[in-house]
């Protein structure tokens, strides 16, 4: 039930935002420069149009430089080469979320960045051609009023028009359409200068000028950056057209089957899905002739000018609303923003003054993008653009996911089942807009979409501090992981956490065309930096690699004591050296064993566990501590992040098949090996032991208790906390939600254990397991069951249950976990 006081302010702030957008001319103060140095000459910093990077640390640079002309860029470029810096390229507005704009992580004196914001002086409209040549600084709004004063249409450009034109085409921003050419905007272009390095017998830089049929006019439409500096860019042009916009607000049935029909249908179709509502809203969008009545304007609601007061005191509802886990409180937010949306058609006007009714027809320049806040004087200082990092207004995540075409329907219909479970944990990106559903055509860009694809962008809550837990993070994680990880979507190159950059390479199929071409215009590197190497090759993230020792006096952290060793009897082929002297809970006993086999073995300390551990109650004060403040996830997550970072020591190994690489443990083991398979697709095969369970069964069935008493602590600093006499399900229900979000939800064995398919996966219990009841892998077992049947290898699943075996460990599951291995890996 959402309480007065939300109410209240959710109808304040739906008619203020009434007020606020109402027709006017109201221009907003501009955005911030993203460049920012210090008046004592100790550098400057860069930022993007958020003012806060993915990593929330500053990108600081020793240099920058402002050329106004093409000599002027090439002439810093050659300088640049000639002292061995470091070069990136910034533009005017700095919209990309990845720091790939920042030259180095070591401010001092090896880099420099040049800015492209006075560099937007020449564009040039050949009619006869077709086409428009303009400088790589021109602002979009700029490029496209040239463009229609001359009669002519730019076809293909993104919804927000603070980008330049070099910028638009580095990161592969679009538009949306499946038709003509499509709507990413680098497949609409024909010709690109780019600045690249040069011996010094050429002056140590050169302008190359490259054509459609120039072999590295593929790699340079989406560059990324990492290639040179674009100078020019020349994009093909059509006869000018209007365009007529409907929106149609319907239910979301069938929208897995309608998607395709309806970009086949409208030329500059998408859809924007509101999942709590059960919404969805199709834009019927189709070119008209010029002679057609109307001059309406599209500007976009999340784009206009917005009163400061009204962004600030959004923000700081929904921050009150997150805080408080006032889900209800969320979709009331929501339902109010979508109720407005739909009275003023999201910002389209008729004849450029307010919205009257459909279809809204209007120049296709005024119709294919928006961003008014972007323009005013600086006097201005009531209204702004509602992100501006300056007004502490909305602060918000991005994420964006481009599916191959026929892929797209099964990522619906997983959302839908995830959406189904609880309506309301998706009203969060709903506030927002939603699922924004685009279409982009194939491309022969390197790096962009090899086939007919669908983008979705979704928007949610970031927390003014990284350490602060999120209303329902768990269910955006686990979206994303859906999308990235088991329907294998692409990044957006200009957007998204750094997460969903996982084994990008190995998604294009053109991507070692766009390397080898990195290397001819670029063969020292100047224009990568480690930003761009964690994007590209997961190279950023610094990894140590520290060699153990063997445990001679073990430090048990439980009682009784576990007794594991009798149960490796059965997994040696070889007499291993010395063997009976080890301690029995020595790691080298389990790893010798495997290694006996012919497995390169590795076995790392969990969190908190072994030498990472320095008292018997490390672990119980590192999960009592995750439940007061929220900044670890010591039971389970925080070791599967060291399972995803072995894997990248491990496929770094040259004496280390990538493609073979298992994954076992047994107990809260068995629980990391389970969801670091889920978690990242290089664990090839996975026998988790004695750890897989079904979480929210066992709270609705109340067969939680032994889980429980194995890390009682925990629940009893929480049975306090919460005013409880004894341990009940809602305690139990809380400790899950704060020490591991999604455990008992999103990321249970009902959803994760299927995603690992189709790899082997063989989970081994205790028929009588008491933390592990059988009965709660009951959904789970029949899931992935009919994956593993869909993907034609239901040999390769397999859950053994022992007949009359609780908790523990036995020969037999490590024989059956040792043959496994040798009929997968082998």
């Amino acid at each position: 039930m959402i309480s007065l006081w939300s109410f209240l302010i959710h109808t304040l702030l739906f008619a203020t935002w009434g007020a606020t957008f109402a027709p006017t001319n109201v221009r907003a103060m501009p955005p911030p420069p993203p460049v920012q140095c210090a008046q004592t000459g100790s550098g400057c910093t860069l930022s993007n149009s958020y003012g806060v990077w993915g990593d929330r640390e500053d990108c600081r640079v020793p240099t920058v430089l402002y050329p106004t002309t093409e000599e002027e860029l090439l002439l810093a470029v050659a300088d640049a080469v000639k002292n061995n810096l470091k070069v990136k390229a910034t533009t005017k507005f700095s919209h990309t979320i990845p720091k790939l704009a920042c030259p180095s992580t070591q401010p001092a004196g090896n880099s420099i960045l040049i800015s492209t914001e006075n560099y937007n002086s020449q564009i040039v409209v050949d009619r006869s051609k077709m086409a428009v040549t303009a400088d790589s600084g021109v602002g979009l709004r700029a490029l496209i009023e040239a463009v229609e004063a001359e009669g002519l249409s730019l076809v293909a450009a993104p919804y927000w028009e603070g980008v330049s034109v070099g910028g638009l085409i580095s990161t592969g921003a679009h538009g949306s359409s499946w038709w003509g050419k499509g709507g990413a905007v680098h497949d609409h272009v024909t010709g690109i200068s780019l600045v690249v390095p040069a011996s010094g017998s050429q002056g140590y830089a050169k302008i190359l000028r490259l054509g459609e049929k120039d072999p590295c006019f593929d790699a340079a439409r989406v560059s990324l950056g990492l290639l040179g500096v674009i100078s020019k860019v020349t994009f093909s042009l059509e006869q000018g057209f209007k365009r007529s916009i409907t929106y149609s607000f319907t239910n979301d049935v069938g929208i897995e089957d309608k998607y395709a029909e309806h970009a086949k249908d409208h030329e500059f179709a998408d859809i924007t899905w509101y999942p709590s509502k059960h919404e969805a809203v199709y834009r019927i969008d189709d070119r008209v002739p010029l002679n057609t009545s109307g001059d309406g304007v599209n500007d976009f609601l999340g784009f206009q000018s917005t009163s400061i007061l009204v962004s600030k005191s959004t923000r700081a509802t929904e921050k009150a609303l997150d805080n408080a886990r006032n889900v209800d409180g969320k979709c009331a937010m929501a339902s109010s923003f979508i109720s407005y949306k739909k009275l003023i058609a999201n910002g389209l006007k008729n004849n450029n003054l307010i919205f009257t009714g459909y279809p809204v027809v209007g120049r296709q320049g005024k119709m294919q993008t928006s961003g008014s806040c972007l323009y005013s004087p600086a006097l201005r200082i009531d209204v702004s653009c509602a992100w501006d990092p300056r007004i502490n207004g909305l602060f918000f995540y991005e994420s964006t996911a481009i599916f191959p075409a026929q892929k797209f329907a099964n990522f619906i219909l997983d959302v839908k089942r995830l959406r189904d479970l609880k309506p309301e944990n998706f009203c969060g990106a709903d506030i927002y807009n939603g699922f924004l559903i685009r279409f982009i055509k194939a491309s022969n860009a390197y790096l962009g979409q090899p086939e007919d694809s669908v983008v979705v962008d979704i928007n949610y809550y970031r927390a003014d501090e990284a350490s602060t837990p999120r209303l329902n993070q768990d269910v955006w994680e686990e979206v994303e992981q859906m999308a990235f990880f088991k329907h294998g979507a692409k990044p957006h190159w200009a957007k998204n956490r750094i997460v969903a950059f996982s084994d990008v390479g190995k998604k294009y199929p053109n991507f070692q065309k766009f390397i080898a071409a990195k290397k001819k215009l670029d063969p020292m590197s100047m224009f990568s930096s480690e930003w761009s190497d964690e994007i590209l090759f997961r190279k950023g993230v610094p990894l140590s690699v520290e060699l153990g020792h063997p445990v001679l006096d073990p430090m048990y952290q439980e009682t009784p004591h576990p007794k594991f060793s009798e149960a490796m009897e059965s997994c040696p082929k070889e007499d291993i050296p010395n063997r009976k002297d080890m301690k029995e809970e020595n790691l080298c006993l389990r790893t010798e064993a495997y290694a006996s086999r012919g497995y390169v073995a590795v076995a790392i300390d969990s969190r908190y566990q072994g030498e990472r551990a320095s008292s018997m109650t490390t672990y119980r004060e590192a999960l009592v501590s995750s439940w007061r403040k929220g900044d670890t996830m010591p039971f389970v997550f925080d070791t599967v992040w060291d399972l995803i970072k072995l894997a990248d020591y491990l496929t770094q190994r040259e004496d280390i098949d990538p493609s073979k690489i298992g994954i076992t443990g047994e107990s809260l083991g068995g629980m990391h090996a389970w969801f670091a398979a889920a978690a990242d697709t290089r664990y090839e095969v996975a026998v988790p032991i004695i750890g897989v369970q079904g979480f929210q069964w066992a709270i609705d069935h109340d067969k939680w208790q032994s889980r429980v008493d194995s890390i009682k602590d925990v629940f009893e600093e929480a049975r306090v906390d919460l005013g409880k006499s004894v341990i009940d399900k809602e305690v139990v229900e809380n400790v899950w939600d704060r020490i591991a979000p999604g455990l008992a939800s999103q990321f249970d064995s009902p959803y994760t254990i299927p995603i690992i398919a189709p790899r082997p996966l063989l989970i081994l219990n205790g028929e009588k397991d008491p933390r592990c009841p059988l009965e709660g892998l009951e959904i789970p077992k029949s899931r992935a069951s009919k994956v593993y049947e869909e993907a034609h290898c239901p040999d390769k699943f397999k859950l053994i249950a022992q007949p009359g075996i609780r908790h523990e460990l036995t020969t037999f599951m490590v024989k059956e976990a040792s043959d496994w291995f040798d009929r997968f890996l082998n």
